[in-house]
This record gives structure tokens, C-alpha cells and sequence, in this order.
């Protein structure tokens, strides 16, 4: 990764800024830091960066109001959030309006330098992202009952995964193809077991690098995993179209709520 790389972190805890300078200077990254969101919207209009580390739950002006303004504004820079255990729905939001990744409180090493990577390498691979229909967040807090749900409808948890509903109830999960064009080269898949069971927004799949990268993808929907394809395994099988876990969902339409639906396959 190119030293020249400028990262701005946005939290209004100092051990947080003193915990990520300490990751990624290490790594050659230049780092700017601001306490506030409207202290990173005034550096953001003096200064480009290439990366935004935003917190999501901060005074005055949340993450998630963050990225809306940088929209209005017109300035679109990768951006990924940080999130503890209460926010992870909001933080699925997040990722509908832009950010391409969340990282839980407390991270490590690992944890942060994986989505770093992958979002300092999202611009090469936006034209080949898979448009979606229905762009705007939902403004319900529950799910509608009168959501018909069609074998064949895909879902997709944006930067992550997708889900496909089947025929006979269950859903084929699998990573979206914009998440492994830019983890690298892979070396090693790691998938959970039949029986496991899956949450939204937590992590259903690792996949290791030839560098040492660690890239958690984040389940569409929660479950509980009835099939594992074994051919996932192999990275030279795994792309966008595979799917990696059939999945029996326990609460479809609240999770479908939360996604992104793009078009149904024939």
C-alpha cells in the first residue's frame, strides 16, 4: 500500500486516535485526526484524503448524519465506521449510504488494517459494482408484514454479501463480488459449520491473503446454516456468483428490511 495514503479519524475518544496512529503509522499511512464531525467537515474542505475512520455514535453529529452531509456535499471518499455491540443495525445502514466497512469496539491489529486495505483499494473496482434498485433507507424500525418475498429475489448486504431466497424456504448466501476485488490474492477461506448459527451484520466468512490480510464478510441474514458448499473452499473457486452457506432464516423479513434488493436472478 502506497505510503502517500492520507487517512482522517474522526472520534471523540482519545484512545482511539491513540490506538489507530499506533496501527497504521506503523504501516507508512499519514493520519489527521479531528474530535468531531464538524471539525472533519472543515478539514475535509481545506484537505483530500483517501480514507475516512469515522466513529458512529459521537455528539452533535453522528457517523451516520456524517456521511449524509459529505453526500450533500459532494465528496465521496471511502469511509469506514466504528461501531460498539448496540449499533450494529446502524451501522448496516451506514453501509447503504456509502461506508465500506465497520469495525467493532474493541479491534485489533488485524481487524483494522484488513478493511483499511480493502477500502484504500475500492475506487480501482467501483464501475464494476452490481447497481442496485432500491437505494434509499428504509424508515421503519420493524418489519412489514406484507413483504412478499420471491424465490429467486436477491438481497445484498452492501460491500459484504447477498442473499437468495429459495423455494423451499431457505437462503443461499454467498460474498458479494466487489468485496473479493479488493481483498487480494487469497489464500485460505474459513466458513462455519452446519448447525452454526449465523447473525446479521456479524461475521459469517474469513478469508486470509497472501500478505497476512484478514477480511471478515458479514452475514446478510440471521440463521441457522443447514449446507456448506464445500467448493468455497478453494479460493480459486470462490467469486461473486458462489454461494457458501444455505442458510434457514429465523427472521427473513426483518433482515430483508435492512438490505439492499437487486435484480432477481432468472
Amino acid at each position: 500500500m502506497s505510503e502517500k495514503k492520507k487517512i482522517l479519524i474522526i472520534d471523540d475518544e482519545e484512545v482511539i486516535h491513540l490506538s489507530l496512529n499506533r496501527i497504521l503509522l506503523k504501516r507508512g499511512f499519514q493520519i489527521d485526526s479531528a474530535m468531531t464531525a464538524g471539525e472533519a467537515i472543515e478539514k475535509l474542505k481545506q484537505k483530500s484524503y483517501d480514507l475516512l475512520i469515522t466513529d458512529l455514535m459521537m455528539p452533535e453529529m453522528n457517523g451516520i448524519d456524517l456521511l449524509k452531509e459529505l453526500q450533500k456535499m459532494g465528496i465521496n471518499i471511502p469511509s469506514i465506521m466504528i461501531t460498539g455491540y448496540p449499533t450494529i443495525r446502524t451501522a448496516i445502514q451506514a453501509l447503504r449510504l456509502g461506508a465500506t466497512d465497520y469495525i467493532s469496539k474493541p479491534f485489533t491489529r488485524q481487524e483494522i488494517l484488513g478493511p483499511v486495505c480493502r477500502a484504500l483499494r475500492r475506487d480501482s473496482f467501483e464501475a464494476c459494482m452490481i447497481p442496485v434498485l432500491n437505494n434509499e433507507l428504509s424508515s421503519k424500525n420493524h418489519p412489514d408484514d406484507n413483504i412478499l418475498i420471491m424465490p429467486g429475489e436477491r438481497f445484498s448486504l452492501s460491500e459484504h454479501s447477498w442473499a437468495i431466497y429459495q423455494k423451499d424456504g431457505t437462503v443461499l448466501v454467498g460474498v458479494a463480488k466487489s468485496f473479493l476485488q479488493t481483498v487480494g490474492k487469497m489464500e485460505k477461506v474459513f466458513i462455519p459449520t452446519v448447525n452454526d448459527l449465523l447473525e446479521q451484520g456479524y461475521v459469517a466468512v474469513t478469508i486470509t491473503t497472501d500478505n497476512g490480510e484478514v477480511h471478515n464478510v458479514f452475514s446478510p441474514i440471521t440463521g441457522r446454516i443447514m449446507e456448506v458448499n464445500n467448493k468455497a473452499f478453494d479460493p480459486q473457486y470462490l467469486d461473486g456468483d458462489t454461494w457458501v452457506l444455505r442458510v434457514l432464516p429465523s427472521q427473513l423479513k426483518d433482515d430483508i428490511s435492512m438490505l439492499v434488493k437487486q435484480q432477481a436472478l432468472p
